[in-house]
């Protein structure tokens, strides 16, 4: 973030009274000390003006579904509201411990504006990653 915010012409101070955080705050975050919430991540990428992906260690290419949703700006509970399931649920999803139904894949790809088969891919990499024996 550090080299970002420096090509936009930036200072600390400068960025956090844009998005109204403090400075320690941004310097814990650009030292990986500390992460910001979705949405305040979201809001430093348009300020900066890139996409929020930029601002992670992952690639679209290399997603999961806690990526797609961070990107989106959304909380958890944000997410399974707007695709009309239960919270539980969604978590459950999003840490490999069960894949999702098309409809599922289908409402959570409409609820963050992505396309079904980029969730579909998110999903199976999630999947993939999650422990075994749980």
């Amino acid at each position: 973030m550090i080299r970002i915010r420096k090509q936009r012409g930036f200072t600390l101070d400068a960025l956090g009274e844009r998005i109204n955080y403090a400075r320690p705050n941004l310097i814990a975050w650009e030292k990986g000390r500390v992460s910001p919430s979705a949405a305040r991540l979201v809001e430093l990428a348009q300020v900066l003006g890139i996409e929020p992906w930029q601002l992670t260690t992952r690639t679209p290419r290399s997603a999961e579904l806690v990526d797609l949703r961070v990107w989106a700006g959304l909380t958890q509970r944000q997410l399974a509201d707007r695709a009309g399931i239960p919270r539980s649920s969604y978590s459950v999803i999003e840490r490999g411990g069960a894949a999702p139904s098309r409809d599922v894949l289908a409402r959570l790809a409409a609820a963050i504006g992505r396309d079904e088969r980029e969730l579909q891919r998110a999903s199976r990499r999630t999947t993939a990653r999650a422990p075994r024996g749980r």
